[in-house]
């Protein structure tokens, strides 16, 4: 893998489908979504979909801190 995108989010069940979906419009590349400790239904909705690398965070750390996951998860990717 040369790149990557990796997307912080947190209770995000309402948007995160067609953000991602747009994503997926210009880039074919891995995707990693960090749930960043959601309570709503964004767990599902990103378990419903197989285009994307899910990260499951046990408590929301922060957006700094789902970015670092997120970077390393990239990093041990390749």
């Amino acid at each position: 893998m040369t790149d990557a995108v990796v997307m912080p989010v947190y209770n995000e069940a309402g948007t995160v489908s067609a953000v991602l979906d747009a994503v997926r419009e210009y880039f074919a590349g891995e995707v990693i979504v960090v749930d960043d400790g959601s309570d709503d239904d964004t767990p599902r909705v990103l378990a419903e979909r197989s285009d994307i690398t899910v990260v499951h965070l046990d408590r929301n750390c922060g957006y700094g801190c789902a970015l670092k996951i997120g970077f390393q998860i990239a990093r041990d990717l390749g």
